[in-house]
């Protein structure tokens, strides 16, 4: 990969390099990122992280050889955004579990709000234009996404249950055409 990642095609190959933590990426991350941000499915990304590409259909899906690496990349760039953000986040501070069970809720969130209706495409992924994603907007995605968690029951069968991903896209829905 480029721009500072790595892409771990076999376990901790970077690592045994020596190469910063945080900068690389395993298959089965990545496939959760993209499973959430093209398919909608942040609850499946979150309840089958280890499972989610031992299908072939799932891994074709997301590593389909006509998607341009670029898409890939983005993809990487707004997760890790959102990651810094909720770590960041403190009205409320959330825990570490809070933080794996919404993660992905808030980046398909946010991608989405980005791109301007609630279902992006590769095409909107890859110009997707990161630089709008501001204090504002990620505060919007991270509350809006808490705040359904929390009404829910705030636990990690909501979050991987497909009720908390249709009422986040239904406050998503909301938002945009709010304008």
């Amino acid at each position: 990969m480029s721009n500072g990642y790595y892409y771990d095609r076999r376990k901790n190959y970077h690592k045994n390099q020596g190469r910063p933590i945080k900068k690389i990426v395993s298959i089965p991350y990545l496939a959760q990122i993209i499973m959430s941000l093209l398919h909608q499915k942040p609850d499946y990304a979150r309840a089958r992280p280890s499972t989610l590409i031992k299908n072939n259909v799932d891994y074709e899906d997301i590593f389909n050889l006509e998607f341009p690496i670029s898409i890939y990349l983005k993809a990487i760039q707004l997760h890790t955004k959102v990651e810094e953000a909720l770590r960041a986040y403190n009205s409320p501070q959330l825990s570490r579990t809070h933080i794996g069970d919404i993660r992905f809720h808030v980046s398909m969130y946010l991608a989405a709000r980005i791109g301007g209706k609630t279902k992006i495409s590769r095409t909107d992924l890859e110009y997707l234009d990161l630089g709008q994603v501001t204090q504002e907007l990620m505060n919007e995605a991270i509350e809006t996404v808490f705040i359904v968690y929390e009404a829910m029951g705030g636990n990690n069968s909501v979050a991987k249950g497909r009720e908390f991903v249709k009422e986040v896209i239904e406050q998503l829905q909301e938002k945009i055409s709010k304008g």
